[in-house]
């Protein structure tokens, strides 16, 4: 009798067990599947700043009507894009 009670104990422990190591399987596959996710919107938001400072740009060039104002706007681009290259290389 104690045997047996202590048996079935022990089957519904191993039940137990195995129900969770399922829903941890399918939490981990989901987790995954959101990281996978996480890094894609991650990707596109990037995507979109870069676009967004291209547009600023266009526009910051648009308003310029003096051809001096644009060769000078666009040195100071340009050593901007220098120096972002240069921090890349370190």
């Amino acid at each position: 009798m104690i045997i047996s009670g202590i048996e079935d104990k022990i089957r519904n422990l191993i039940e137990e067990y195995h129900a969770l190591e399922l829903k941890y399987n399918k939490l981990e596959q989901k987790e995954e599947k959101l990281t996978i996710t996480v890094e894609k919107y991650k990707l596109t938001i990037k995507e979109l700043e870069e676009k967004n400072s291209l547009l600023k740009v266009s526009k910051s060039l648009e308003s310029i009507d003096d051809s001096d104002d644009v060769k000078k706007k666009i040195s100071k681009l340009v050593r901007e894009i220098d120096k972002c290259i240069g921090l890349l290389n370190r």
